[in-house]
């Protein structure tokens, strides 16, 4: 079973980590919670609009990426 982790998952174990530890309260992680640009959104929109997914039953699935 594939889980995918978050940047979120990701900073709550390195804080939780004592090889990772940075030595500040946990309170702290609220400014470490980040969220994309409009420019990154923007550029993730358009690369879904633009990917074109074809199904093969000898080679499985074909990207195609139409500009």
């Amino acid at each position: 079973m594939k889980k995918n982790l978050t940047l979120s998952d990701l900073i709550l174990y390195a804080f939780h980590e004592p090889k990772f530890s940075i030595n500040k309260p946990k309170q702290k992680i609220d400014y470490l919670n980040a969220s994309p640009s409009e420019r990154v959104i923007k550029n993730i929109l358009n690369y879904s609009m633009s990917l074109s997914v074809l199904k093969s039953k000898i080679t499985g699935n074909i990207n195609l990426i139409l500009n």
